[in-house]
């Protein structure tokens, strides 16, 4: 948000990587007008963190007119410089194309080209990349040189015609999501009994009730799955050296390793048919950068866990040296890749 903890005003600016013949693919990114993000700190961001005052999110840019910190009901000068100006949040950005822009903005399209605003005058032919030439330079919105949203106008089409304007129906949902969703829920089901008779459907099984779906790290490669949470529980080795410990998440060392059983939401798993997940970072297991496993039965109670590629199973021997990870090694049926499972009841 901006100095003052408000949430951010955004803007969409137009952009092309030039990566095809036409000199698309053509998308839309959202900005935001905010403080630095402590993840990507530029030149001078750190000043406006360390200078920022009590109960601010970073120092405030000056006002019209004057050169002191702007309070929070005034408005900041300059939008593209300062601690709060304009910035792509890295990580957690959104894009979306021409035809979600063109429900609230109105501008024209020939050949997937955006035009017909100010601020689009360098989308056009010239975008066309010459034979054998690729990743050109960009292609972003402008005005006056300075990259921007275009100067657009609503979308103003209705139907039926004289009815609210679409880009008033976009205003609506963004201020009512409880609305979108529910107007969304009937016109998906409306459009998943296209072309059946009438009461020929009936209701599918339950698959929400406990359903998790955690969200990927910023910058991971890891890739998770939904999956049911039915029960909760602790990891524990046969290794005689993880006696009374349990395999837990580290978050000072940001490692998988065993330590004294604590209770704590880091040492708690629920469990898919190939990934343990972790209840503190809602993240999957990751042994040596694999997070799917075969869950392979030892007897009714103990298993491994077998890396499907390379067929190396989770070895914990190392996890007997506090702050060490287990590691991925020849599967070899010893006690240090050898699990089992408590249930958790709180």
């Amino acid at each position: 948000g901006d100095a003052y903890g408000n949430k951010p005003v955004t803007r969409w600016t137009a952009h092309t990587r030039k990566n095809n013949k036409r000199g698309g693919p053509l998308f839309w990114v959202m900005m935001h007008h905010a403080c630095p993000s402590v993840n990507f700190l530029r030149k001078n961001d750190k000043d406006c963190l360390d200078n920022k005052g009590p109960g601010k999110h970073c120092m405030p840019d000056s006002p019209v007119g004057s050169n002191k910190p702007r309070m929070a009901n005034e408005t900041d000068a300059l939008l593209h410089k300062g601690c709060e100006q304009w910035r792509f949040v890295n990580g957690a950005d959104t894009m979306a194309l021409s035809c979600d822009l063109g429900l609230y903005l109105d501008f024209k399209v020939t050949d997937g080209v955006p035009h017909g605003c100010r601020g689009l005058e360098s989308f056009n032919a010239s975008m066309a990349l010459p034979p054998g030439m690729h990743n050109n330079c960009p292609v972003k919105s402008r005005i006056d040189g300075i990259m921007a949203q275009p100067e657009c106008g609503h979308q103003m089409y209705s139907e039926p015609k004289g009815s609210t304007p679409v880009y008033k129906v976009m205003e609506e949902y963004a201020n009512n999501q409880t609305l979108w969703i529910d107007d969304y829920t009937k016109a998906f089901e409306k459009m998943m009994r296209n072309g059946y008779p009438k009461n020929s459907l009936t209701n599918g099984p339950d698959i929400h009730t406990n359903l998790r779906c955690p969200l990927p790290r910023m910058w991971s490669k890891i890739q998770t799955a939904c999956y049911i949470h039915e029960a909760t529980f602790i990891i524990k080795s046969r290794l005689d050296k993880l006696d009374g410990k349990v395999y837990q998440y580290n978050s000072e060392k940001n490692i998988y390793d065993f330590a004294p059983q604590t209770n704590g939401t880091n040492q708690l798993w629920g469990i898919t048919e190939d990934q343990l997940f972790n209840l503190e970072t809602n993240q999957p297991l990751n042994v040596n950068g694999k997070t799917y496993f075969d869950f392979v039965r030892k007897n009714q109670d103990d298993f491994s866990l077998i890396d499907p590629v390379s067929k190396q199973a989770v070895t914990c021997w190392t996890a007997r040296i506090k702050d060490t990870p287990c590691q991925l090694y020849s599967s070899h049926g010893g006690n240090g890749q050898i699990f089992y499972l408590t249930k958790f009841s709180p």
